[in-house]
């Protein structure tokens, strides 16, 4: 119903174009499978992601919250193949009594801490979503809510979006009818240190001689989008919070790139945002 729902603004033969750096060896056992979710998910995520962020086209409210459920499935999907791929690729080295490169390590993390948090995005995104379905559509949806209410459908009263944060910024929490002040809760220092940050961080990815140019470009692009929602007079926390998460995605597959991220993130933790 996603895809269907955006038909109009999805190239023609989109998901059918050939992304090499996804193919995976194929001595992974399962590579075929491995490589179609990675190439599936980096299509769809970057999609919803351009759709969400950078489209000017004339979008419906429930035309541009399918667009933040796509960009939020395709991270998952990216993610959970990545993980099947290092785990396979752990327990291979296992058997052969080799090093595993740290595949074992990365495998972990990403089942741990990645996937959950994108688990808990697609909820939130879907939540958002089904307000606008009628109860006929909604239905194949609610499943995956059977731990949640309800979800609000057409004619109800759309609830706030649900981000609490503790201390100047603190750990993030969900719940009803809450409403999310990460940005406008700092003061002129703190705001400052974030953008000094991401400059930092832009300028450290910009003489990174390791990045291809379109990795550069993209890690470019969304660290410059933060940096502007950062210093909005009235900045969408929804949206920056998502920018954060993409960011730290796609800095996961880029392992050129981490280094320069975990300077940032450490900066981000002493003002009490936890990036992924």
């Amino acid at each position: 119903m996603i895809l269907t729902e955006l038909c109009d603004f999805v190239p023609h033969g989109y998901f059918e174009s050939e992304v090499e750096r996804f193919k995976l060896h194929d001595g992974i056992k399962n590579s075929g499978h491995f490589s179609r979710e990675l190439k599936w998910g980096y299509l769809a995520g970057d999609l919803g992601r351009k759709l969400f962020f950078e489209s000017t086209a004339i979008m419906s409210a429930r035309q541009v919250s399918a667009c933040e459920v796509l960009m939020n499935l395709g991270m998952l999907a990216c993610t959970e193949a990545a993980q099947g791929a290092t785990t396979q690729l752990s327990k291979d080295a296992e058997v052969k009594g080799v090093s595993d490169g740290n595949a074992g390590a990365v495998a972990k993390q990403l089942g741990d801490q990645n996937i959950p948090t994108l688990s808990n995005n697609i909820r939130s995104a879907l939540k958002q979503y089904l307000r606008y379905l009628t109860p006929i559509e909604a239905e194949p949806f609610l499943p995956l809510f059977d731990s949640l209410s309800t979800p609000q459908v057409q004619g109800a009263t759309p609830m706030t979006h649900i981000n609490n944060f503790y201390g100047n910024v603190g750990s993030v929490q969900t719940g009803a009818n809450a409403v999310a002040n990460v940005v406008q809760n700092l003061d002129a220092n703190e705001r400052t240190s974030l953008a000094t940050a991401l400059q930092q961080f832009k300028e450290a990815i910009g003489i990174e001689p390791s990045l291809t140019e379109s990795q550069r470009r993209e890690l470019l692009e969304i660290t410059q989008r933060c940096t502007s929602q950062i210093g909005s007079e009235s900045p969408n926390d929804t949206k920056l919070l998502d920018m954060f998460n993409v960011l730290g995605i796609t800095i996961q597959s880029i392992a050129s790139a981490q280094p320069a991220y975990q300077v940032l993130k450490t900066a981000f933790l002493a003002l009490g945002i936890t990036l992924p």
